[in-house]
Order: C-alpha cells, then structure tokens, then sequence
C-alpha cells in the first residue's frame, strides 16, 4: 500500500497559494500537524479524517497524496521576469505548475515518441547573433514565424500554458534533466504570449548554465526575442520614408507582434530616427496600443498536445481519465494543456 507522501502535500498547498498556517486554519488542524505533514520526511501517516480535511480544502484527490516523490525544481533555475514583485506564494504556486508538467511530460513521454529536443547552446553570443544563429540551426533564413510553440515544439521543448492570474507571473522556462520547457501564461494578449515564448527560448539558449534572472539577463532575453520574430535585413527592407502609426499596424501583421514591440524594433535597426521614433511612440499610446491592439490574434496554443489528446481519445482515455490517472484536478490538467478551464464530461 502506497504511503502517505509529504512532497505531495507541499505542491498541493502551494499550488493553492496557502502558508502551513493557513492551510492548518482552513483544515481546522493544528499548525504543528500541518507541519509534521508537510516535512520532507513524514514519521507517521495521516488519518482518513485529516487526509479528508485536506482534500476539501485544497480539492486535490485523497490518491494524490500516496505516490511517488513529486521532482523537485531548483527557483535559481527558473526564468522569472518579475521575481521581485513577485511574492512567495505567487512563486511557489508557478513553480508548482511547472512540477505538475513535468508529470503531464512523463505521462506523455512514456506513450509516445515525441520530437527530440534540438537547441543549441549559444552562451556568450550577443541576443542579434543568437537569433541569427538559431534561425540558421533550425533553417529559417529570414521568414516570418507562423506559430511560436508550434515551432518550440517541433525542436523538442516541451510547451504548457500557465493559468496564473497574476501580472507578475509571466512566462518562465527551466532545464531538466537536459529537457527543456516553458511554460506560457494565458493571462496575456496573443502577442505577448508569442513574444513572451520568443523571449523564453532566448533564455534556454543565451543562459542554459547560469541563473537566467535578473536586469540585464531579461534585457538579452528581450533582444533576443526581437531580433528572432523580427530578423533585422526584414525590417530594415520595409523601413518607410515617413512613417504613421496605421502604416505600423499594417507591417506588424508580417511578423504577428505588439504595436510596440515592431516601433522599438525599428528604432533599434536604426530604420527610424529618434523623431520618428518618439512621434511614433507618442501616437501610438495616445490610441491605446499600450494595452490592445487594433485587431485581435489568434492565441497560440499547443500542437503536439491536441494530437497526443486525441490519439488518447481514441482509445478512451479522455482529459478526466489521464486526471485519474495522474490523482490531479482536472482543472490543473486542462490549465497546463492549453484548455484553459475547460471541464470535460465522460
């Protein structure tokens, strides 16, 4: 008989953003239980009435807390953009979605031959000779990218979507076990989330051995995602003689970004000067393009995920039954896998 795991019980009340204090009160437990429960190593096992408490309270089935040891994810490895505005609830509740993906990816990985991860490590390359770099490793030459995970994806990282309602909580990505993932936030406009996995892939390719946080890492990350959407030969060919704000909508569409990400990109190619610039800018936030684009894009979503779902269909196995499988919530299952919040019935 499978014995009661604490790792479990940690991810589980980290995933609900709950202190042990605050798990002990809403559970009507002592503090001092919670935390003989939640140590690395439990000296005795839980009744079924306080295994029963914690099931109401964080709505995690009673089997997921007997199994196996849940992988744990170094933060130091993790590409978070904010993570000083970040507080430590809104951390450990997006790291421990990243160690539900990696149970998802095991699932998967055990079933199915999935593409085999194909990256280059480009530490010490600027962010413009990185972009270039990748983009001639994987045979891109200068077109524009049709589908940001479609393409992550086709190279081997494994791509889940995050359902953090937090501003904070943006993308992140992480290496594991030489695997590579990210993890996009649903939260975010189209662009953002297509730049938001431009800007991740920058990371596992310019900082795969350091610690991918921090000001002048996200500055490189950033570049990097710039230059990958927007290849500098491509913009500097459309470069306009007097350039508007609807001339700018109309060329964003080529390379599928923000308003802004296409004004800064110009600027920095040098296809603008700084008058133009800053009238641009000015125009441009003046019609609200800081907070949404004139015509809405279609999100981008998972692939590999919809075809492996519907292989597992077809022989019965629905989205509730890989969430019984696995002893997780099918509302966290449908949130890694680009259903965001969907609840499907058998």
């Amino acid at each position: 008989m499978a014995k009661f795991n604490p790792s479990r019980l940690k991810l589980a009340r980290i995933r609900r953003g709950l202190t042990m204090t605050a798990l002990a009160s809403k559970a009507g437990l002592s503090l001092r239980m919670v935390v003989d429960y939640d140590k690395d190593y439990c000296l005795y096992e839980p009744s079924e009435q306080t295994i029963a408490a914690f099931v109401d309270v964080l709505k995690y089935p009673a089997e997921f807390f007997f199994g196996d040891d849940i992988e744990t994810i170094d933060p130091s490895t993790v590409s978070f953009r904010s993570l000083k505005k970040m507080t430590s609830a809104q951390e450990g509740a997006a790291i421990g979605a990243g160690q539900l993906g990696l149970i998802v990816s095991n699932y998967f990985e055990n079933s199915f031959k999935l593409p085999e991860l194909n990256l280059i490590d480009l530490r010490g390359e600027t962010s413009e000779s990185a972009a270039r770099a990748l983009r001639d490793h994987w045979r891109l030459g200068s077109k524009s990218i049709s589908n940001m995970v479609h393409l992550l994806e086709m190279n081997g990282i494994k791509v889940f979507s995050l359902s953090e309602n937090a501003a904070e909580v943006d993308a992140y990505s992480f290496w594991k076990a030489g695997k590579a993932y990210v993890f996009l936030n649903n939260q975010k406009t189209a662009e953002r989330s297509r730049f938001d996995a431009a800007h991740e892939l920058g990371h596992l390719v310019l900082h795969k051995h350091g610690t991918p946080q921090g000001k002048d890492i996200e500055v490189e990350a950033n570049e990097f995602a710039s230059a990958f959407l927007m290849p500098k030969e491509n913009v500097l060919a459309a470069r306009m003689r007097n350039p508007s704000v609807d001339e700018v909508l109309q060329l964003r569409q080529n390379w599928k970004v923000s308003t802004f990400a296409l004004i800064y990109r110009m600027r920095q190619v040098r296809a603008l000067t700084t008058w133009q610039y800053n009238n641009l800018v000015k125009e441009a936030s003046m019609r609200g393009f800081r907070v949404s684009e004139d015509q809405i894009m279609e999100r981008e979503r998972s692939m590999i995920i919809d075809s492996l779902l519907e292989a597992l269909a077809a022989d019965g196995i629905t989205l509730p039954v890989i969430a019984r499988q696995l002893n997780v919530p099918i509302g966290e299952l449908s949130n890694l896998l680009f259903r965001f919040g969907l609840i499907q019935r058998i």
